[in-house]
């Protein structure tokens, strides 16, 4: 038996549509605390943040995480965007799969 998933969909911007998944942020304001106070509002509880620099910028400064998995390739394919900046502490998860490095761990 095949089960199907629904899954919501939520897209922050900053100009309002008349769509409950398209939520209007005021980008002169920090956006991340937008975001989760709106999330709260829909009682979701659990967010997994895939990012582009900026956004994963915002969520490292403002020390909004519990958790995080950094996935880094061995291997050099040219040039490109610098990763976000974080601190790995000492007793970080590091695991190897092939030229692919996993680090985990844990906000403190």
């Amino acid at each position: 038996m095949t089960e199907t998933c629904s899954v919501s969909t939520i897209i922050y911007n900053s100009v309002k549509s008349d769509n409950d998944c398209l939520v209007k942020l005021d980008f002169k304001s920090d956006i991340i605390t937008q975001i989760l106070a709106d999330l709260y509002e829909r009682g979701i509880q659990s967010l997994i943040v895939e990012g582009g620099k900026f956004t994963l910028d915002c969520f490292i400064r403002s020390n909004f995480y519990d958790e995080v998995q950094i996935e880094e390739s061995l291997v050099k394919c040219g040039s490109g965007i610098a990763a976000p900046i974080i601190k790995i502490p000492e007793d970080a998860d590091i695991k190897m799969y092939g030229n692919h490095r996993i680090i985990s761990f844990k906000s403190k």
